[in-house]
């Protein structure tokens, strides 16, 4: 559907980027430290992402939470959804010659500098593609959109779908790569 929605406005997508990330480094670390603002629904971490201050100078912390479902048997059921709802994704954009697999297990600037790089070879067309055997691994683990009018479109940006578990740190990667390359968000 989504390559139809490109075709309709002239363009195709240029990447679906799926974050990596083992289920038991989310179940053990990422999740449990998860902390949400109320205000402007930014995501930080306990440990990997620390409130220091608000990027919009708008508060001191004060609205900052912990989603009720962020317990260890919320994030397996969430898991296991997410790994049979997102197989056929991923098998779609692999057969399409969509898909990069980047490794989201480092710190979030490790990770940032890998969409960065993957960012730059994209745009010389000199990405690395995820082989058959990457694919598997994330196929392994499995156990009517709406679209912005015409005018809402830069059409000189790069197209591409961030793909990851909960936890994996896509929300945060995705504002740092809006803020880095200049790029709409769409969550």
């Amino acid at each position: 559907v989504l390559t139809e929605l490109f075709a309709t406005l002239g363009r195709t997508l240029d990447a679906a980027i799926y974050v990596g990330l083992p289920d038991d480094l989310i179940v053990t670390d990422r999740i449990p430290g998860r902390l949400t603002c109320r205000r402007c629904q930014r995501p930080f971490h306990q440990k990997h992402n620390l409130f220091k201050e608000c990027p919009d100078a708008r508060c001191q912390g004060e609205f900052l939470y912990r989603r009720e479902d962020d317990t260890p048997e919320h994030t397996l059921t969430r898991l296991i959804i997410f790994h049979r709802q997102t197989a056929p994704v991923v098998e779609y954009y692999h057969k399409a010659g969509n898909l990069i697999i980047i490794d989201g297990k480092g710190a979030i600037d490790q990770v940032n500098n890998l969409l960065a790089e993957t960012m730059q070879a994209l745009a010389k067309r000199e990405a690395l593609r995820a082989t058959p055997q990457e694919t598997q691994e994330i196929q392994a683990l499995k156990q009517e959109p709406a679209t912005l009018p015409a005018e809402h479109i830069d059409r000189h940006g790069q197209d591409m779908v961030l793909l990851g578990p909960p936890g994996s740190g896509k929300g945060t990667q995705a504002q740092n790569l809006c803020n880095q390359f200049r790029l709409k968000h769409i969550a």
